[in-house]
């Protein structure tokens, strides 16, 4: 039970890449789209929410600050449209998703090259699976850029199919990673 505390974040997050990379390959710009407007509710609720709470503190004679209100139109603005218009937020940023998806995995294989160099400093059986997973995000992620901005026009179903890709062989990698990992640690009597 105490190993499985231990795995829980891990398997969370590996089960987490395989269902995005699944709904990526899939169903790629749907997905994003939903995505979009779960990300435009939230904004939407928590402009609404900061709008309201300031005429509230305003019919009350109370002092407020007009800061958080402007930033809140703002964000209700970006929440309507990506609740409401997100195919046209996709089609307008396509290059920007792209490389925003690119940057995740590039982060995500920086993390995952961190956890290698820190499992290897103490002494734990890291394996090479591990840094081949951490590789295969970063080659993944700047692949995606690099075309991204080698041709901006290329449908951005394509990059998303490809971010898909890596996230399934991401999560395919990571299960093998803890796999090993957890051997290693038996032998070791960990």
């Amino acid at each position: 039970m105490k190993r499985l505390k231990v795995l829980l974040p891990i398997i969370i997050v590996i089960l987490f890449e395989l269902a995005v990379g699944i709904l990526l390959l899939v169903k790629p710009l749907e997905f994003t789209e939903w995505v979009l407007r779960i990300f435009g509710a939230v904004l939407l609720v928590v402009s609404i929410f900061y709008i309201v709470r300031f005429i509230i503190a305003k019919v009350k004679r109370e002092e407020a600050s007009i800061i958080p209100v402007i930033i809140s139109v703002i964000t209700l603005g970006v929440g309507i449209f990506c609740t409401f218009f997100p195919q046209a937020l996709i089609a307008a940023v396509g290059t920007a998703i792209a490389v925003i998806y690119g940057l995740i995995m590039i982060i995500s294989g920086i993390f995952k090259i961190n956890m290698f160099i820190d499992s290897k400093r103490a002494g734990l059986g890291v394996s090479a699976i591990s840094l081949i997973s951490a590789i295969f995000s970063l080659v993944i992620g700047v692949l995606i850029i690099v075309i991204t901005f080698i041709n901006p026009f290329t449908l951005v179903n394509i990059y998303l199919i490809l971010a898909g890709i890596g996230l399934i062989v991401e999560a395919v990698f990571d299960t093998v990673a803890v796999i090993v990992a957890e051997v290693e640690k038996k032998k070791l009597g960990i």
